[in-house]
């Protein structure tokens, strides 16, 4: 069985989390790492995939939308 790291973020902004994955992504494409389970809490977000970010408000009733390249 393959090693999985499990790391413990706690609270931590959305854009932060994401930026942080994207880079775990790139180093672990490159096998520099190994696979990589992150557990974080967030405060409220919203989300939007590829087909509605284009007209993506900023904020929806006091939470922040983030567009996001997946779903």
């Amino acid at each position: 069985m393959s090693e999985i790291v499990t790391r413990n973020l706690g609270l931590l902004a959305y854009q932060e989390a994401w930026q942080l994955q994207l880079e775990l992504l790139a180093a672990r494409a490159e096998e520099k790492i190994p696979d990589t389970l992150l557990v974080v809490e967030h405060p409220a977000v919203i989300t939007l995939g590829r087909r509605l970010k284009e007209s993506a408000p900023a904020m929806v009733g006091g939470v922040p939308v983030h567009a996001v390249e997946r779903g």
